[in-house]
């Protein structure tokens, strides 16, 4: 069985290589065309927490399963998170056939898919990002934006601010753009478009706070105790999600808003609809991307990785 190390994805692999695969990853969800079941999840003592996600694609003749275990106070430590190992199998057989490390796989594809969005919905001439979160899931969204927008400016914003301060350090080396650290309400009422990639357990800021025509990619708040977005922001959007069921049952900011798996359900689309039939028009006012992730998409994105290092 092949063994792909972090190493090899960072360096070969950009974010901007995976986005024709995840707008494919993405159509295939919402057409039904990849087996996702819903995922499995335990928390366990101490903010301990695991994760279990198997996808199969017969297109591909491919299956996937990744395992992640989640401990926050591993940021404390200097250390990731989030970690763990996704598996690729033989779609027919079971076999295995390539391990790769799950955290790199998800940094990536989650950043792409989000780039794929922000396409679809930001403002043609959106230049300017609010970023939430400072850790890496944050600077992958900087460099898939600027894969989508003529970015200039960024304001990155997070609980520890000398984190934010060495990330805004690194764009601006990095990429050669303006970018500081927050919190600034100027500057975020500016924002064209704005990231949230946080564990926040509540609104990050007002909906008065945010341009009325920005596109939000709303990365965090995958568990119903978490939250990320003001309520009457969400409600006054529409609402695109990389995975309607998932999103609908899982998506702490959206339940908090329409106070059921069912209500949420009935405001959402699935972004792959947009991928296969485009809207003649970006909606008036703000645009939500929800994600919280899905197996699929790491099938798909672990597929296009072994086959770009194999090249």
């Amino acid at each position: 069985m092949r063994t792909v190390s972090p190493e090899d994805i960072t360096a070969r692999i950009d974010i901007a290589a995976l986005l024709p695969v995840m707008r494919d990853a993405l159509r295939a969800e919402a057409e039904g065309r990849v087996e996702v079941p819903l995922r499995a999840g335990w928390s366990l003592k101490n903010d301990f927490g695991m994760l279990a996600m198997p996808a199969r694609s017969e297109e591909l003749k491919l299956a996937a399963f990744k395992f992640l275990t989640l401990v926050d106070g591993n940021r404390a430590l200097g250390i990731p998170g989030v970690m763990g190992e996704l598996t690729v199998l033989n779609a027919v057989t079971g076999a295995p056939i390539a391990r790769l490390p799950a955290e790199e796989v998800t940094l990536l594809r989650t950043a792409a898919c989000s780039a794929v969005a922000t396409d679809l919905l930001a403002l043609p001439d959106a230049d300017s990002v609010a970023l939430f979160g400072s850790g890496p899931q944050a600077a992958h969204h900087v460099e898939a934006m600027l894969a989508v927008r003529p970015i200039k400016r960024v304001l990155v914003t997070g609980r520890d601010h000398e984190r934010a301060e060495k990330l805004a350090g690194e764009v601006r080396h990095r990429f050669g753009i303006e970018a500081v650290a927050g919190p600034d309400p100027a500057r975020l009422r500016d924002a064209a478009i704005v990231c949230t990639v946080t564990n926040a357990r509540e609104a990050l800021f007002e909906a008065e706070d945010v341009h009325p025509q920005a596109h939000i990619n709303a990365i965090g708040a995958y568990r119903p105790d978490m939250c990320e977005l003001p309520a009457p922001l969400v409600r006054d959007a529409a609402i695109f999600a990389d995975s309607k069921i998932p999103v609908a049952r899982e998506a702490g900011d959206l339940l908090a808003a329409f106070g059921s798996p069912e209500a949420v359900a009935a405001h959402l689309r699935a972004i792959g609809e947009l991928i296969a039939t485009p809207l003649p028009k970006r909606p008036t006012g703000r645009t939500i991307y929800k994600a919280v992730g899905n197996a699929g998409q790491d099938l798909y994105a672990a597929a296009a990785i072994l086959q770009l290092l194999s090249d």
